[in-house]
């Protein structure tokens, strides 16, 4: 019996001894070799590229640093899971709620007046911001965060990142463009002045190229900060070129035209021009469209590329072509004299409008009923129809004093007297 008990017990102690070997290997192995151990079960090993990687000195200091990173989120996700931080986070997740829904009230409460399609994006976008943050303090839904964040939040905000500075770049171009022109413009300009015109011309193809420009240059950065290649991108992109480079065709005639339009000077800004069965002021001119407002109110758009003929009406000065009819039996050389006399009075009194001393080219035509009276007078652009209204109200008083009559139609009847043989006339 004795025996047996010391044998049970050798056995027992060199069991023991065993299991104090494996563990020792274990504990070795688990904290001091390239092997990360999880309840025994191999996790990973720790190769030369990890340790350039993560710039560690050996595999046993890699392996233990790993080792540690692990064992604190295995507590931290324990915690996660308890009722305590459960309750925690929900207050966490009420306190989120609160503050995007007093943001979002304010916003629109500012822009009540004015609520605009990028006012309702920057509510969504803190609204999006919102949910990622509560997703992100429950394990259950630490899922859908990633998700957002790389699928959503992250492009949009990068996206909104480059359009807003797009935009603020756009403005301090404009500011330039506008301080610069300001400059340029003589003292005194009016809106009769052919610099001004220029100037705004210029002033409105710099604005819509920096559009243009600042456009294309936000999604160059975009896709570049999105990690996309552009070389790969053109390069694949080939037959899609091909393709919009055909319907690109009509856009470069019209760019070529307006750069042709502009460097010619044919119009500009504040012109009256007439263009086909078009004719109207110059509101708009882009290398792209030419834009006209006619004298109803209407806005007619114009291709570049359609503009062949341009009749400007107001380029450097204007005329206007006076004529008026008079009756046969009025005194013609007085109603000349009249009308030279009434023409040079309102250009003494009008120097601001009428440029040039008022020409009377005499009996212009012979009509059936009417001898008509031509005279043309020079004026500033766009003061021609004011000229021309005035004239006309001088020139109706003028004949009416002296007697000049306006012509009529007038029928003459000859018939025989039966009675002596000479012929009478009636005239109607």
């Amino acid at each position: 019996m004795r025996f047996l008990n010391a044998s049970f017990l050798l056995k027992c102690f060199s069991h023991s001894l065993l299991i104090l070997y494996i563990s020792f290997l274990s504990f070795t192995t688990f904290f001091l070799s390239s092997y990360l151990l999880v309840n025994s079960e191999y996790l990973l090993t720790i190769t030369a590229n990890d340790l350039k990687i993560q710039n560690s000195v050996s595999e046993e200091e890699l392996a233990s640093i790993l080792k540690a990173k692990l064992n604190k989120a295995f507590k931290y996700a324990l915690k996660e899971r308890s009722k305590n931080y459960f309750k925690k986070a929900l207050s966490k997740a009420g306190i989120i709620v609160l503050i995007a829904l007093l943001i979002t009230s304010a916003i629109a409460y500012i822009y009540k007046k004015s609520f605009k399609l990028q006012t309702l994006i920057i509510i969504l976008g803190i609204w999006l911001f919102a949910l990622v943050r509560i997703f992100a303090l429950f394990p259950e839904t630490r899922l859908w965060q990633y998700v957002l964040e790389a699928g959503l939040l992250k492009p949009l905000s990068l996206f909104f990142l480059v359009l807003w500075s797009m935009l603020l770049l756009n403005k301090i171009s404009y500011w330039i463009i506008e301080n610069y022109f300001h400059n340029i413009l003589p003292e005194g300009w009016s809106a009769t002045n052919r610099k001004l015109n220029r100037a705004l011309t210029l002033k409105k193809v710099a604005e819509t190229t920096s559009n243009s420009v600042f456009v294309i240059l936000g999604i160059l950065v975009f896709l570049l900060a999105m990690g996309i290649n552009l070389i790969s991108l053109v390069t694949g992109a080939g037959l899609l070129g091909l393709a919009l480079g055909f319907i690109a065709q009509d856009l470069i005639k019209d760019i070529l035209t307006g750069l042709s339009i502009l460097s010619d000077d044919q119009f500009g800004v504040g012109d009256i021009i007439r263009i086909k069965n078009y004719a109207g002021t110059v509101e708009d001119f882009s290398l792209k469209l030419t834009r006209l407002r006619n004298i109803e109110g209407v806005l007619i758009t114009i291709p570049n590329k359609e503009i062949s003929i341009v009749e400007n009406l107001t380029s450097n000065f204007s005329q206007v072509d006076f004529n008026i009819a008079i009756d046969y039996a009025s005194d013609t050389e007085k109603a000349l004299r009249i009308l030279e006399e009434t023409a040079c009075n309102l250009a003494r009194e009008w120097p601001d409008k009428i440029i040039q001393k008022p020409e009377v080219v005499g009996i212009d035509k012979l009509g059936e009923y009417s001898i008509t009276l031509k005279a043309l007078v020079k004026t500033l652009p766009m003061q021609q129809w004011i000229v021309l209204r005035e004239l006309n109200l001088r020139i109706k008083k003028a004949f009416e004093a002296n007697n000049i009559k306006p012509p009529y139609p007038r029928m003459i009847i000859n018939y025989a007297n039966p009675n002596d043989n000479s012929d009478n006339q009636i005239i109607i």
